[in-house]
Order: structure tokens, then sequence, then C-alpha cells
């Protein structure tokens, strides 16, 4: 049986690396990051990086700019490796004596420094822009006229047509500029300064949120998205064989589920009919809440049960029940 499992997800892994092009190429994943707070809350991101480079790990420098900025916690570097995925946790937090009664835009850098081979220095540069919709802050007095603030603190994200400065140590190079905003557009070339090698991170995130989830519930902090995040964190992942499974899932599922997130955002029809699809495989996971999995059959046992019960729900009997209505209008 545990031979069949490994050959299965070995499949998985084969299949969802064909989906995926090899394009040795930083990417990161589609979807807006957006929230609404108050002064003195906070709230957390995930914001999704992938290497499609088969054979090399990279570092990731990342960076922020623009107003909020300064309310942003993430990691320096991340280290990816080869057709690695990893989802960077990013929170803002807002302070209590913030004006609020504004929205922040906050952008989001994060830049895979190229090795100089010749002349040239290549680099890919991913910008994830973020929306922070902040309510007036209760203490009125703290309260300020941003129109005037804006006319002199306006920040605008770095583009193709703006020159990065360079420190005194910089090493030239070009940075292609990747907007999951502007896909069709044909990248172009940016000065760009030699990362500081001193940089380390302050903290990683592993795995994913669940982007149909998430466009479905509204939000990544939805009780339904926290549960499959708290499943992922402290069940599936405890074990070996679960990580390996996570691992191909994973590469699989944001091969498509990125489109399919768009779409709910666009078509709240479609939204509710995706809520209603996936309450049913809610519903089964929720049990791995109420258990403990203590050991590697245990993690393959409640595996195996929950495929086999999705498929029932999702596949046999919708086919049975197909059937048999199809049978009794044909005997009338």
């Amino acid at each position: 049986m545990k031979i069949k499992i490994l050959t299965g997800l070995v499949i998985l892994i084969l299949v969802s690396q064909s989906v995926i092009p090899n394009s040795d190429a930083l990417k990161q994943i589609a979807g807006q990051l957006a929230a609404d707070l108050k002064p003195g809350e906070s709230a957390k991101f995930e914001w999704g990086l992938s290497s499609d480079n088969p054979n090399e790990s990279t570092t990731v420098h990342l960076s922020a700019e623009g107003m909020g900025s300064e309310f942003l916690i993430f990691p320096q570097t991340i280290e990816l490796g080869p057709n690695e995925l990893i989802f960077v946790e990013v929170e803002a937090v807002i302070p209590d004596d913030f004006p609020g009664d504004i929205e922040l835009t906050p952008f989001l850098y994060a830049t895979e420094f190229g090795e100089e081979t010749g002349a040239t220095v290549i680099n890919i540069r991913m910008l994830k822009i973020l929306s922070l919709n902040i309510a007036p802050n209760d203490d009125s007095s703290l309260w300020v006229d941003w129109d005037e603030i804006l006319k002199e603190e306006t920040v605008e994200p770095v583009t193709e047509e703006q020159e990065v400065p360079e420190s005194k140590d910089a090493t030239p190079g070009f940075t292609i500029l990747q907007q999951e905003e502007q896909e069709d557009q044909e990248p172009t070339l940016d000065p760009e300064p030699t990362p500081d090698p001193e940089s380390t991170p302050t903290q990683e995130a592993d795995g994913g949120g669940c982007l149909i989830a998430t466009a479905a519930f509204g939000s990544e902090l939805a009780p339904q998205v926290q549960m499959l995040r708290e499943i992922r964190d402290n069940t599936v992942m405890s074990t070996a064989s679960g990580a390996a499974f996570m691992s191909g899932f994973n590469q699989l599922y944001y091969s498509f589920s990125p489109g399919i997130a768009d779409l709910e955002r666009e078509n709240p029809v479609f939204k509710e009919l995706v809520k209603i699809t996936i309450t049913p495989l809610l519903t089964s996971l929720s049990i791995l809440q109420y258990v403990d999995v203590n050991s590697e059959n245990q993690m393959l046992g409640l595996g195996i049960g929950l495929i086999s019960l999705n498929i029932m729900m999702y596949f046999v009997i919708p086919t049975w029940t197909i059937q048999k209505i199809t049978k009794k209008l044909s005997k009338k």
C-alpha cells in the first residue's frame, strides 16, 4: 500500500512539473493583497514567489517603498530552491496614533540579482502593490489634511523609466521589472545596485494559502482560510509523507488557482458557486482539526480516507444520482 501511495505522489509531482513551464525566472502568484484596518490593528498577507530554475537555488532580496511601507514587516531575503514555491509572510502594523481616513498603497519588490557572466549583470524584479484602507482614528485630535500632505510626499513605484539610486559599492546591472498587472507588456531595463551581502532574513513562511478559498470568502483572515492554513501547518506538514504531498500538490494547484480566483473576484455569481462547491471539501478537511497525527501510517490512512470521501462526494454520488434520474426519465 505504501509503495502505491509513494508512486502516486511521484506521478503527481512529475505531472505538476510538466504543467508549469521552466523559464529559469523569478515569478509571483497573482492576486490582490488588500485589507481594511483601523489604527492600532494589524493584518498578515502571504506573497507567493517561485523559482523556475530547475538546477540551482537563488537568493531573493525584498524591499518596500511608498506611503505606508514603514508599517510593513517582512524578511529582507529569502532562499528559493530549484523549482521551489515559497509564501513570504508580510505583516502590516498600523500605529495607534496614525490619523487614518486614507488608503495606503505601499509596494513590495522582490529582486533576484544575477551573476556577472560578462559585461552585463541581468536581474529579475517582481512588484506587488498592497492596498490598505485605514479607517479614521477614534481620536479626532490626530486627524490631518491628507490633501496637503500628499502634495509634498507623493511617491511613485520605481518603473522602467526611473533610475534606481546606486550605493557607493554598487555594481552596475540591469533589472527586468515584471508586474503581474502588466503581463502583456514587454519588460524593460533599469540600472540596479548590487544587494547588501550582510542582509539576513527576519522571518520566512513555507507553503501557502488557498487562493480559491481566499477569493471565495473574501479575506485571508476568514475562518475557513485560517482553518486550511492551520491544517496544513499543524497536521499535514508534520509528517514526511504529508510534506511530500504538499510539495507536489502546490505546484499543480498554483498552476490554475490564480485564474479561478480572478474569475471569482470579477463574477459574484461564480464566486458564490465556488463557495458552495468547496464547502463539502472544507467540511471533510475539518476532521483533521480533531485528530492527533503521531505517525506516518496515521497520516497516510487519514489522507487516503479523505481523498476517498471527496471522490465519493464529488464524483461517485453525483454520477450515480444522474444515472438514476436518467433511467427514471427514460421509462416515462
